[in-house]
């Protein structure tokens, strides 16, 4: 299965070529609609999928809260979506980092890892409060927005998290000034 958090080109954005060469050996697409059908790049993510699709080469399901993606019962592994919701998805729509999917693995009751895409921040703390990872990748190349308007909340949001290790993707020359501090 290929998981997009959200539809950004440096997230997206080689999401045609992937499905035209292996579109036979992709078993289901993950996939939110942060934007409007008429958006550059979405309506080029979208048209991929939904030609594949339309071809019976795979399935596309909606990246929301509740979705389960995979599952092992025999090593107790689970793979699934904790947000957006279906209404913070439609709320917030034209803003793909505010709904960026927030991918969780847990094992019985730990929670091994989360993926948060480029979701704020103080989101990602929120919606991990209950059950924190071991390992959190991101979110948003170490840069996340909410951090340049709240520092204070955000430091707190990392203190909230504390994760036993984090990884954080970011290429070496980038305009963003990504990783932040």
């Amino acid at each position: 299965a290929i998981v997009l958090t959200h539809n950004h080109a440096d997230h997206a954005g080689a999401m045609p070529a992937i499905v035209a060469n292996h579109q036979t050996s992709i078993g289901a697409v993950w996939m939110l609609q942060d934007r409007p059908i008429n958006d550059t790049t979405f309506e080029k993510v979208f048209r991929s999928v939904d030609e594949a699709e339309a071809k019976g080469c795979f399935h596309v399901r909606r990246l929301e809260n509740g979705q389960e993606i995979w599952r092992d019962d025999q090593s107790k592994l689970r793979l699934h979506v904790l947000f957006p919701t279906f209404t913070s998805n439609v709320k917030l729509m034209g803003y793909p980092n505010q709904t960026s999917g927030l991918i969780v693995l847990d094992h019985e009751d730990s929670r091994l890892c989360a993926w948060p895409g480029d979701l704020p921040l103080l989101t990602v703390a929120h919606q991990l409060r209950e059950k924190r990872p071991d390992l959190l990748h991101g979110p948003h190349h170490g840069g996340p927005e909410d951090f340049k308007t709240n520092k204070a909340r955000s430091r707190q949001a990392v203190s909230d998290l504390s994760p036993r290790m984090s990884f954080i993707s970011v290429g070496t020359t980038n305009s963003y000034s990504h990783p932040k501090p």
